[in-house]
């Protein structure tokens, strides 16, 4: 048993979380999902109980709505539908010797070799890569517009399956990744959380600066900003 995780819950709005607690020696504290998609916090020893509470009070919003997001359309919804910017498509699974997907209308007939939960996982997984992909192809003139006028240099940006978070700004290896959920929103969305990993490369936190870099480009960022939590894909 590890001595240094705590399992504890906590109530928001009515609402209990189970969560796990670990303890570190670093003066900070963190909230994200591991691949479980279990709520995970660490901190160290020295926050108070109360100051931990107030901490995941505030963040854990975000989180579980992601959550739901990856819950509805990726486990429970896997026989009904996806979303690919913001419209429903209906699911045709078929039983085949490939695994490939051809969508057709208002619908995606996906081809599986097994019948089975993990492979259905798989191909909706492949699915929204491909066409988070394509968006970041699409979008290529934009994003170098971006560059040029944040006077940054050029850096790749690729999708990727992420959890917990919608994008990720590596500042040191100079890279960016994209949730490859991200397919579900609208364009102008997808553009704003690009320029907002972007700006990361010049301001690395949160900050009045990071905000006005931000507003440079994407003036309405506070409205698209609240698609990540409050969007409803049913």
């Amino acid at each position: 048993m590890n001595k240094n995780l705590i399992e504890k819950s906590i109530s928001v709005n009515g609402i209990n979380y189970n969560y796990k607690f670990y303890c570190t020696y670093k003066r900070s504290i963190s909230i994200s999902l591991n691949r479980k998609n279990e709520i995970i916090v660490r901190g160290s020893k020295l926050f108070s109980n109360v100051y931990i509470e107030n901490f995941i009070k505030k963040h854990i919003e975000k989180f579980d709505d992601h959550r739901k997001l990856i819950n509805n359309n990726l486990l429970i919804n896997l026989n009904e539908y996806l979303i690919i910017d913001k419209k429903k498509y209906i699911l045709k699974w078929i039983v085949d010797k490939k695994n490939f997907f051809v969508k057709r209308g208002d619908c995606f007939y996906i081809h599986t070799k097994n019948d089975r939960k993990k492979d259905k996982i798989y191909m909706i997984k492949s699915i929204y890569f491909f066409y988070t992909k394509k968006i970041i192809s699409n979008l290529d003139r934009y994003i170098n517009n971006v560059y040029k006028n944040l006077d940054i240099p050029f850096v790749t940006i690729d999708a990727k399956w992420l959890v917990g978070k919608w994008g990720y700004c590596n500042v040191v290896r100079r890279q960016i990744f994209i949730s490859t959920l991200c397919a579900a929103f609208s364009i102008d969305t997808i553009k704003y959380l690009i320029v907002h990993e972007i700006a990361h490369l010049k301001h690395h936190g949160h900050g009045k600066d990071f905000w006005q870099t931000v507003a440079s480009i994407v003036p309405n960022y506070k409205l698209l900003n609240k698609n990540f939590r409050h969007i409803k894909v049913i």
